[in-house]
Order: C-alpha cells, then sequence, then structure tokens
C-alpha cells in the first residue's frame, strides 16, 4: 500500500468542508492541487470525480491510512442516503435535498477566512446568503476579477485567476430581513423537526 509522508498535517475543524481540510493539507506540502497530492499517496481521483470523494466515506478512510491524518476526518463527510430518493445528511441526521448544498469553496466570509483559516461547511447551504457571526453578505465568486473559485485550486485563499487574497474581499453591509431570515433557517435547520426542511424546500424552491 502506498503512503505519503507529509511535513504539514492540518487537525480538521468539526465545522470544515472537507475540501477545506484537504487543500489546508496540499498547499503547504507543495502540491499544485488535493487532487495531484491524493494521485500521489496512490488515490485515484480525476478532475470530474473529485467531489465525489466529500461523501464517500470508504475513500476517505483510505486518504486517512495512505496519508496519516486524523480519524476526525470522518466526521467531516457528508453521508447521502441510498438511492433512488437521494438527499444529503446534515449535522443533526436531518436529511436535506441535494439542490439545498452546492459543493464548492465558492461563498464566504472574508472576515471568517481570516480569523479562523479554513472553510465552513454552512456555507455550502444555498439558502445561506449572511455569516451569522459577523452579520455580512456572504462573498460569492472572485471579488477582483469575478471568476468562479474552481474547489480543487492550489491555495485555499487566493484566486488562481488573478491571485487575489480573498481574506482581504471588500465587506458588504447586510439589510435587517436577510439577517432574520438566515438566522431563522439556520435556527430552524438545527431542531430537530423534520417537516420544516420538507415545507422550506417547498417554499425556496
Amino acid at each position: 500500500m502506498k503512503k505519503l509522508t507529509l511535513s504539514h498535517t492540518p487537525i480538521p475543524f468539526p465545522d470544515e468542508f472537507i475540501a477545506s481540510f484537504l487543500l489546508r493539507a496540499s498547499y503547504p506540502n507543495g502540491y499544485q492541487s488535493p487532487q495531484k497530492m491524493l494521485n500521489s499517496a496512490g488515490i485515484s481521483v480525476y478532475k470530474l470525480s473529485y467531489n465525489s470523494i466529500f461523501t464517500d466515506e470508504v475513500k476517505v478512510k483510505k486518504i486517512i491510512e495512505n496519508l496519516n491524518f486524523s480519524d476526525d476526518l470522518l466526521k467531516l463527510v457528508i453521508r447521502k442516503t441510498p438511492p433512488p430518493l437521494q438527499y444529503f445528511i446534515w449535522d443533526n441526521d436531518k436529511k436535506i435535498q441535494t439542490q439545498l448544498l452546492s459543493f464548492s469553496l465558492n461563498k464566504f466570509c472574508s472576515i471568517c477566512l481570516e480569523n479562523n483559516g479554513y472553510w465552513r461547511k454552512n456555507w455550502l447551504l444555498n439558502p445561506l446568503t449572511i455569516c451569522p457571526e459577523h452579520k455580512i453578505n456572504l462573498t460569492v465568486n472572485c471579488p477582483e476579477c469575478y471568476n468562479i473559485l474552481p474547489i480543487n485550486r492550489r491555495s485555499l485563499f487566493e484566486c488562481p485567476t488573478c491571485k487575489f487574497d480573498l481574506r482581504k474581499s471588500p465587506i458588504k453591509s447586510i439589510k435587517q430581513d436577510d439577517n432574520e431570515t438566515n438566522l431563522w433557517f439556520l435556527k430552524n435547520l438545527a431542531i430537530d423537526d423534520k417537516d420544516f426542511i420538507e415545507v422550506f424546500f417547498d417554499i425556496w424552491t
């Protein structure tokens, strides 16, 4: 079995998106992308199938073994229900529709990035438009060149097109109504109400 020894091994944060962790591991170890790091560890990952890792516990176990990562990385896997009706499983084992999530590193709070140094999993939620902690609008795309930020890029904090530091993104104030709506959504997503997400999804779509 091929194993890779890294000089820098990050610790996963409990509320981190797993793609963020892989970027935090690949960049300081000199790789041009997480895909190249995983391929070097004997884990076959192709550009079009990279996103499938984030819901694949078997592949993540192999990543942990081949790169000597913490077992806590398994907790970052976003599980899926079996077909034919496919849902994602959120933090409290609540089923949410696939349309409510986008597996990307393209929506973010620049203050969180600056202070915490990782990508929060909550930013994958499509209905979420603000950072509830800092009361600012989440930034979408690179604010300098307006290009989409690819998930399998070189650096977590740098736009691969124009090299802009995403932590320096302009801060956009929010409207009170938007703040209350976003907080209401997050509050109800966290409680044990199986009907909420179904009703919300019908309204949101």
